[in-house]
């Protein structure tokens, strides 16, 4: 035979105006061996609060209870896993009823009670009941923002390696080119010998700076010496690539023009052992200029930037052999683009530098002859006389362009 609880939830209301209503809600049966969750017997408690009325009253106040399970504890004394339960009761406005709601009590008692006026004693027994917890997970759809983003790591470039040139005394169709690591950290604009060198160099900038390049953007920089990398001897150096050839470069690209590189040295010792110092006995011809520059390479296939250009020349003058050693800088050459704003008409002149009357020529010569183109403007090439300039026109509205190739010439007309 099934036994059923036998509970009730009593009520005092205590008004403003001294009266006291006292009923009870009930009962609530459960079976005492069967399970009830804590959510279904709040929920059962709730809907008995539907629909409250008594006769003769129209405004009663409302309720709602809720639990929420905070946490287990351990008590010592009983030593069983226990759980605290904070319940949470809510009390709507009643309106004008007696002069207003001023408190209220609940008890929740187990035993009979009366329809509307509960009779019980204050120490009565409490219901009481095992709370078992289940946790589960709760999984739960989610629509969170996501980014995909691809790194390049890859460890800094060596710094340009130590070269030096040395003679063999009294051989004039030999170098000794010795080579070493050298240490360091700094900033430098990379410098490109080979075709393919751009195209490492854009990952380095990409590792370095987190910051996406195209090849055409970083060839510009690099130009314009504004792109950067950082240079540090952080791994081994497993190579060196030698650059020679015997027209005097204007820059570090006339190095690729011939066979790039001359030569590639290790400092291997055998396979399992490497030294970073290198040689290399470079067989070349006397009274001819010979132009070096070398790069090293570490293990990871990092290049650094090439080292100076040196001429070295072995000069044999007749069995009297000695070296002429010398470096090269290159001249840069700076161009320049000029933009002007104009309206209806453009007047083109020398400047007033390229005016100035160049006093060094004779009397003579300036009285008897007719001027030349180096009479007026500054002495060597730094003059505009005998020189094609070309000079664009674009139209602001249309963005069409006129290309005027101008020459300047000191004929000795004075403009009127």
């Amino acid at each position: 035979m099934t036994t059923l609880t036998n509970w009730w939830l009593d009520f005092d209301e205590v008004y403003n105006n001294g009266s006291t209503v006292q009923y009870s809600y009930g009962p609530f049966e459960y079976d005492l061996n069967g399970d009830i969750s804590v959510q279904q017997f709040l929920d059962d408690i709730n809907n008995r609060f539907v629909g409250r009325a008594l006769t003769g009253f129209l405004d009663w106040p409302t309720y709602e209870i809720s639990a929420q399970i905070l946490g287990g504890y351990y008590n010592n004394d009983a030593p069983k896993n226990n759980f605290a339960v904070k319940y949470t009761i809510t009390a709507a406005d009643p309106g004008n009823q007696f002069g207003g709601l001023s408190e209220y009590k609940i008890a929740f008692r187990s035993g009979p009670h009366g329809s509307n006026v509960p009779v019980y004693i204050n120490d009565a027994p409490v219901p009481r009941g095992e709370i078992t917890i289940k946790s589960d997970m709760d999984t739960r759809a989610a629509v969170i923002p996501y980014s995909t983003h691809i790194n390049t790591i890859l460890d800094n470039p060596p710094v340009p390696p130590d070269f030096r040139i040395v003679p063999f005394s009294g051989v004039s169709n030999r170098l000794l080119l010795l080579l070493n690591s050298s240490t360091g950290e700094f900033d430098a604009t990379p410098v490109l010998i080979k075709e393919n060198d751009l195209e490492a160099v854009v990952n380095q900038y990409v590792a370095q700076t987190n910051s996406p390049i195209t090849l055409e953007d970083a060839r510009e920089q690099i130009n314009n010496r504004t792109l950067k990398i950082t240079y540090k001897n952080d791994d081994p150096i497993d190579r060196y690539e030698i650059f020679r050839t015997t027209t005097k470069p204007e820059s570090y690209a006339d190095f690729a023009l011939s066979a790039a590189p001359y030569k590639t040295i290790s400092g291997r010792i055998t396979m399992d052992k490497r030294a970073s110092g290198a040689h290399l006995i470079d067989d070349i011809q006397p009274n001819t200029k010979y132009y070096y520059c070398v790069r090293a390479i570490d293990v990871h296939n990092n290049f650094s930037n090439p080292t100076h250009v040196f001429e070295a020349e072995l000069v044999d003058n007749e069995g009297q052999v000695y070296l002429i050693l010398k470096t090269i800088y290159f001249e840069e050459k700076i161009e320049r683009t000029e933009t002007k704003p104009g309206r209806r008409y453009i007047y083109i002149e020398p400047s007033l530098r390229n005016l100035v009357y160049d006093d060094s020529i004779s009397s003579d010569q300036a009285s008897n002859q007719a001027p030349s183109s180096n009479i007026l403007g500054p002495a060597g090439d730094a003059d505009c006389w005998d020189k094609t300039l070309k000079i664009r026109v674009t139209s602001k509205k249309t963005g069409k362009k006129v290309d005027l190739n101008v020459t300047f010439k000191n004929t000795g007309v004075v403009t009127p």
